[in-house]
Formats: structure tokens, C-alpha cells, sequence
């Protein structure tokens, strides 16, 4: 049994709260990977840098999907960025 499409709409609300994660955790990486490097450190800046993985992943997924639900609205700059001006 076929799923319902999620809406468009959804979509681009979610693939703001993506870009707006991932900055987020890549920011928060980037300055406990630079930062002094005790073990827990060390640890923390390995379970970010899964974390982006994971979180970059679902992205995929999602983008995927919004491509074959909206084959005629879809973009990649729903998820990863909009374009320059």
C-alpha cells in the first residue's frame, strides 16, 4: 500500500530546520574539535561529527523523497541552502 505525499509545504519547513541544524552542529564541532583536547573532548567532538553523519543522512533521505513526491517543485536548495542572490 502506497503512502500519502507529504505536503510541499512540509517540506520546506523541514528542510529549513535542517540547514538550520546542521549549521548548528557544525558550528558546535568545530569549536570542541579546536578547543583543548581532553578525552571527553575528544569524545564529544567524535559524537558531533557522527551526529552530522546521521543528521546529513536523514537529509538525503528526505531530499529524495521530496523529489519523487513533487517532481515539479522540488529543488535542492529546499534542504541544503537556498540560492545566492
Amino acid at each position: 500500500m502506497k503512502h500519502p505525499a507529504l505536503p510541499f509545504a512540509w517540506h520546506e519547513r523541514v528542510g529549513l530546520l535542517m540547514i538550520d541544524m546542521t549549521d548548528t552542529l557544525m558550528k558546535t564541532f568545530i569549536a570542541v574539535a579546536n578547543s583543548k583536547r581532553s578525552k571527553r573532548q575528544k569524545k564529544a567532538a567524535l559524537l558531533l561529527e557522527k551526529a552530522l553523519r546521521e543528521v546529513n543522512k536523514a537529509r538525503s533521505e528526505l531530499e529524495e523523497m521530496m523529489f519523487e513526491e513533487h517532481p515539479d517543485r522540488a529543488s535542492v536548495h529546499i534542504y541544503y541552502g537556498r540560492k545566492p542572490k
